[in-house]
């Protein structure tokens, strides 16, 4: 075996050796302490962003209702519709086991339901259109929380 071989060889064991170290304190570092189940680490992982978790749009007394269940990782019904300047409450009913949301980012909406809970928040929509509504938890959204609000327009 020449020289330059064997270097080449010990340079890749000595990249795997490190990447293998790497990855083994990474892995360390984000493990739950035991006793503790996946859920409950990622709600921990989350206590900064759970701080503000409030809901900031409150229910309309007399308002047409909706209701959107939640869990890991969707809404049902994916798609809702709703009219041009009639008052609307949202309803999210987590069927879950990890902190969900609805959000409805161009409308400024936002309701907040813990694992197994039900929040509703009520708002207008004041112009016709097409909206993303989705889970803003970090993550949610990329694992397939999302959804259509379709508001029509007023006769």
């Amino acid at each position: 075996m020449t020289a330059k071989v064997r270097d080449a060889r010990l340079l890749w064991l000595g990249l795997a050796f490190v990447t293998v170290a790497v990855l083994g304190a990474v892995l360390t570092i984000g493990s739950p302490p035991a006793g503790m189940g996946w859920s409950d680490h990622m709600g921990s992982m989350m206590g900064s962003w759970q701080d503000g978790a409030d809901s900031s749009s409150q229910p309309i007394p007399g308002a047409a209702e909706l209701t959107l269940h939640a869990d890991e990782f969707g809404f049902s019904p994916t798609t809702i519709t709703a009219d041009e300047d009639l008052p609307l409450n949202l309803t999210l009913l987590n069927t879950g086991s990890l902190l969900h949301d609805l959000t409805i980012p161009e409308l400024g909406f936002r309701i907040v339901a813990g694992a197994g809970q039900r929040a509703t928040g009520g708002f207008v929509p004041d112009r016709p259109g097409t909206y993303a509504l989705q889970c803003s938890i970090p993550g949610h959204a990329q694992a397939g929380m999302t959804g259509t609000l379709v508001v029509k327009a007023a006769p």
